[in-house]
């Protein structure tokens, strides 16, 4: 910095040319040193968030437990859950941001021949957990205990109905939501992350990492998705075959967004409406 200083300083120091020519126009030296200041100070602002995005920590490495659930039917379940997260890299190799998530795999089962769902909810913005503690996964929210203040403990409860009976889950928060990390600059982030087309390009590359990594690429594999995942997980089932070369077997979406003019505007539009009777009629006769 000192040196950038002189340097500024020579260049416009008085007996110059240029200063010979700023005189003759009435600007003084104060007036270039104020400039000089300005550029200075600029620099230095820039400094600490170059800093800052140098330092960001990254997720720690993987951590994995076994437990054990009961099922609907009497059996006792073991499996094993790991913690973790797996980079998003921009064409450099530079990371630009990590997708945290937590995988369940049954215990004494033949890999290739045991499928493996990956859950999304939607959003967009809204990390796995409502699928994970509220409905798909080994451990559920015990809903019958209405809370009155915010520091009432919510206990989780073994999940009957969980659907590691049939098949192994990873449940998937997108990078801005649960523990994953944003490592890119604003601008970086914006190009790689957010945007619905960015949204399925890097989630599919997360699939296809962690089906390599896990040795899972033979597994029967499906997409389930909920709410603005009803969007995404058609996408990136698209990408999977088509540019990662991972065949999908099938999706699953639960109350899904598809068309959000079906959803805008039910003051003013009949198609709300229209698009909900049938699924209000069912659960009705249910």
């Amino acid at each position: 910095m000192r040196k950038l200083m002189i340097s500024l300083w020579k260049h416009g120091h008085a007996g110059s040319p240029g200063a010979d020519r700023l005189s003759r126009r009435g600007i003084g030296a104060a007036s270039r040193l104020r400039r000089i200041g300005l550029a200075a100070g600029f620099i230095l602002l820039l400094a600490p968030t170059a800093a800052v995005q140098a330092e960001t920590p990254k997720l720690p490495e993987p951590v994995t437990r076994q437990a054990s659930v009961r099922l609907a039917d009497g059996r006792s379940l073991a499996y094993q859950v790991t913690a973790g997260a797996l980079p998003v890299e921009g064409p450099g190799g530079e990371l630009l941001g990590e997708v945290s998530y937590t995988a369940y795999v049954a215990a004494g089962q033949e890999r290739a021949r045991r499928p493996v769902t990956f859950a999304f909810n939607g959003g967009p913005g809204a990390s796995s957990v409502f699928l994970h503690i509220g409905l798909l996964g080994p451990k559920r929210v015990d809903f019958a205990v209405a809370g009155s203040t915010p520091s009432d403990a919510t206990p989780l409860l073994d999940n009957p109905d969980t659907w590691l009976a049939f098949t192994d889950l990873v449940f998937v928060d997108p990078v801005g939501t649960g523990f994953s990390k944003v490592h890119a600059a604003p601008d970086a982030a914006r190009k790689h992350f957010f945007g619905t087309r960015q949204d399925a390009d890097y989630l599919s590359g997360f699939v296809a990492r962690w089906l390599a990594k896990n040795g899972r690429m033979a597994s029967p594999k499906y997409l389930v998705g909920e709410s603005y995942a009803g969007i995404r997980v058609p996408k990136m089932a698209y990408r999977l075959v088509k540019v990662e070369g991972v065949a999908v077997s099938g999706i699953i979406l639960l109350s899904p967004l598809l068309n959000s003019v079906m959803s805008a505007e039910p003051d003013i539009s009949p198609l709300p409406w229209v698009s909900r009777l049938p699924s209000m009629a069912a659960t009705h006769l249910e």
